[in-house]
């Protein structure tokens, strides 16, 4: 092997998966009703990455992408990788402001932007970037739909080839992520890391070219652009495109599966309960037992009895994994572990301690903080920690709590950091309180999150203020700062927030309160008190 190969090892495997799956079809586009080979894709995101040339986009220039889960969107990944230029996708949920943050603090050059967030894109205009608007071919109502995937066919394609100028150590992907601070992160992500971690995670679930997966997690997330994007490529597998979950793909659910002849899904608990909670038939119970081989669950904790009850009712056993956006998968239950138990073993190229407060090594069984040593760690926080500063001697902190049993098996047991998983997402309370206590009625907020049967976890605020607080203009404030999915389900009141000794908010102490209900529901206003407002 040369030295530039050598460079290139894991970026020569996606190219070679290409080379040796030309004829197969990789995505089946349920919404534009088309399929694509692994050589159609090829060839369009060739193409896609001509045009990005022509924009001016060199190697290293960041971009920002927000769309829906679309083919449009799996081509514009593709021709990154061809160019070298790194994508910066943007959560098309999340509030302007939060948008602009996120495209400002990358430092985009230019913006791909769905048609249908027109008033997102105006503005947005501000931030001087150049804005490419797409109308998804899945649109078929509009008379342009369609009109870029048509533009690109025709466009000639990068010379220098498919991965041609990217080496391992290149930054693949920038995905922002909650932290426990008000500011979204930027995680750097590199070609070598998350590669070699997906063929590794590939074999050991034993994914193949006949796995055919179910993708409908959303594309701005890992979930949707490395589960179930680039790991069934590098299994040589094929992806059934769909919209982002949604009650409608979830009364769809078993019907598509059968359609198309899904084999493998990725769920996230809250899917797995929802699915659990509406199907009535007995359709997917059948087809799962005849023809389902992987169902893989991670991303946040799996109730025991959530567990149980899927895997009988649908006679498939869940293979359970664990990892963050810093460090992809770090253990995983898998086919020959013998009995999975927690979220499996670690991985190969990972290894895990577990470290009480004081940062001593726990005993097999014992609780405390889950730290990791591994080949695949991101290359750090874009703009922050270049250096590794964001490990410890190599010892990644991961915030959350667990152990290691005597076998090996890990297990995790609590969050040592403070954030919210609804649906799969992380989110920072923290944001959520700095925008609640900017309202002038607000002497102090906390915002937990508590048990929710379908979601995982719901948001909650319990807020401390005068007497005429109304919970309706709390939520019309948060509405115009936030993104929908954070906006508190909740919101309840206290005369006194619990402390610990040190003054912080006892955040323990304040989900044992709302468990028994010992905290009053903040009211909305009446009528008559309106009116009586208004005078």
């Amino acid at each position: 092997m040369n030295p530039h190969d050598a460079s290139r090892e894991m970026v020569l495997a996606i190219k070679s998966v290409f080379e040796r799956n030309r004829s197969r079809v990789f995505i089946v586009d349920t919404l534009g009703r088309r399929e694509f080979t692994y050589g159609e894709l090829e060839d369009l995101s060739l193409r896609a990455a001509g045009m990005l040339r022509e924009l001016g986009l060199r190697k290293g220039d960041r971009i920002s992408i927000i769309m829906p889960n679309c083919i449009e969107y799996i081509v514009i990944y593709f021709a990154c990788m061809h160019t070298g230029v790194i994508p910066v996708p943007v959560n098309q949920r999340l509030h302007t402001d939060e948008m602009k943050y996120i495209i400002s603090n990358a430092e985009a050059k230019c913006l791909f932007i769905s048609s249908r967030f027109e008033e997102a894109a105006r503005q947005l205009r501000s931030l001087g970037l150049g804005i490419v608007t797409i109308i998804p071919g899945s649109e078929a109502e509009s008379p342009k739909a369609g009109d870029w995937l048509r533009a690109v066919s025709a466009h000639a394609p990068l010379p220098d080839g498919p991965l041609g100028i990217v080496e391992d150590g290149d930054t693949i992907i920038i995905v922002f992520t909650s932290g426990t601070t008000n500011r979204p992160k930027g995680v750097q992500i590199r070609y070598k890391e998350i590669i070699g971690n997906g063929k590794m995670f590939a074999g050991l679930l034993q994914l193949e070219s006949r796995h055919r997966f179910f993708a409908y997690l959303d594309l701005a997330y890992l979930g949707g652009f490395y589960n179930l994007m680039l790991i069934p490529f590098i299994a040589e597998g094929s992806i059934v495109l769909q919209e982002t979950f949604s009650p409608r793909v979830a009364i769809s659910f078993w019907d598509m599966a059968i359609k198309h002849g899904i084999n493998a899904i990725w769920l996230v608990p809250s899917i797995a309960s929802i699915l659990l909670s509406i199907d009535r038939s007995k359709v997917g119970s059948e087809y799962s037992r005849e023809h389902v081989e992987k169902v893989l669950i991670g991303t946040a904790p799996l109730p025991e009895q959530l567990k149980k009850s899927f895997e009988e009712r649908y006679h498939v056993e869940l293979y359970e994994n664990y990892g963050l956006s810093e460090t992809f998968f770090i253990s995983t239950n898998h086919p020959g572990i013998g009995e999975p138990r927690g979220v499996g073993k670690v991985v190969p190229g990972c290894s895990v301690r577990i470290l009480d407060d004081a940062g001593h090594e726990r005993g097999a069984c014992e609780t405390g903080e889950i730290v990791v040593r591994s080949s695949y760690l991101m290359k750090g926080y874009y703009k922050m920690d270049e250096k590794g500063a964001f490990t410890r001697d190599g010892w990644f902190r991961t915030g959350d709590m667990g152990y290691l049993d005597r076998d090996g098996y890990l297990f995790v047991t609590d969050r040592k950091k403070d954030l919210i998983i609804r649906g799969g997402i992380n989110i920072s309370p923290k944001e959520i309180e700095d925008v609640i206590a900017r309202h002038p009625g607000i002497s102090a907020v906390a915002v937990v999150g508590m048990p929710d049967r379908h979601a995982g976890e719901q948001v909650v605020a319990v807020v401390n203020g005068g007497a005429g607080l109304d919970k309706e203009e709390l939520l019309k404030h948060c509405k115009s700062h936030l993104a929908p999915f954070k906006i508190p389900e909740s919101i309840f009141s206290s005369d006194e927030l619990p402390r610990s000794v040190t003054g912080k908010i006892n955040k323990k102490e304040l989900r044992r309160l709302l468990l028994e209900g010992a905290l009053p529901e903040l009211p909305a206003r009446s009528k008559e008190d309106e009116t009586e407002h208004e005078s």
